[in-house]
């Protein structure tokens, strides 16, 4: 009796007028706060469409685009979609024949990386260093290396205090006789009895005799070649008078030899020069 009492309530219940609405099934077009796009590619992931948060949009992208450590080994022999320039990847691939310090190359296309085994059809293999000495590239290749020393063809080095080791100069050309080229001496107190050893030369040419007297007015000198013994006197240039201004000397073309001794003849003396500076060069 209770149930049958208490089924003609809900029926009193449904048929009054708080629910005299008809039922309705839902139609799947209702909206709400996300919008998503109007299609889609199947099996792609759903985006954010802007900063608002409520609209959606394909990605582009599948579950099979992001390569988990167990996908790794079914796609070993490529590498896609990589950025341009330098770049490390450890794709988790069982070495096989592959060596440390082998290198992986792209195909003729620049699509495929290979990293498949040393020096195979593949492309990959051993690095190709130039040889012992100094490197030398022509391009597109190592070419034969430069050898360092003083011999023919060799390339000149400084030594430990950045100077050049003993070479012959002998051909080289252009090089000016500047104060790098320049030797002087200076003798105190000068008399006409002076007959000094200058230098011992170097194989070059003279080119200009210069100096200066201080104290005094003036002082003659001759600059003598005296060959390898020193007892030679033959005059690399005429006469010329050292005055106090310092404007002495001329332009002259005299060989000397390697070895030859220099020698100043000092002449007359005028007044009490008490120092005498000659230079060539």
């Amino acid at each position: 009796m209770k149930k049958i009492l208490s089924i003609i309530t809900t029926i009193l219940i449904l048929s009054s007028s708080a629910y005299s609405a008809p039922w309705s099934s839902s139609s799947g077009t209702g909206t709400g706060d996300f919008v998503g796009p109007a299609s889609s590619t199947d099996g792609n992931f759903v985006s954010f469409n802007g900063a608002g948060g409520k609209t959606g949009k394909d990605s582009g992208s599948k579950a099979a685009d992001f390569l988990g450590a167990s996908a790794k080994a079914a796609d070993a022999d490529k590498l896609d979609n990589h950025d341009s320039g330098y770049f490390q990847v450890d794709l988790g691939l069982t070495k096989g024949t592959m060596t440390d310090g082998k290198y992986c190359t792209y195909t003729a296309s620049g699509t495929v990386l290979n990293c498949n085994s040393d020096g195979g059809g593949d492309g990959s293999g051993s690095m190709t260093y130039p040889g012992a000495g100094v490197a030398n590239s022509t391009g597109s290749a190592w070419g034969t290396s430069y050898t360092v020393g003083t011999s023919a063809n060799n390339l000149v080095q400084l030594d430990g205090s950045g100077k050049l080791p003993a070479v012959d100069g002998s051909a080289l050309t252009g090089i000016s006789g500047g104060v790098a080229g320049k030797v002087c001496k200076t003798i105190t107190n000068p008399s006409d009895a002076d007959n000094v050893l200058f230098d011992i030369a170097s194989t070059r040419t003279i080119t200009k005799i210069s100096g200066i007297a201080v104290g005094g007015t003036s002082a003659v000198i001759t600059l003598q070649d005296a060959g390898a013994t020193g007892s030679g006197s033959t005059s690399i240039d005429d006469a010329i008078t050292m005055d106090t201004d310092g404007a002495n000397g001329g332009t002259i073309s005299y060989a000397v030899h390697d070895g030859d001794i220099i020698k100043l003849d000092v002449g007359t003396v005028t007044g009490v020069v008490t120092q005498l500076m000659v230079c060539y060069e």
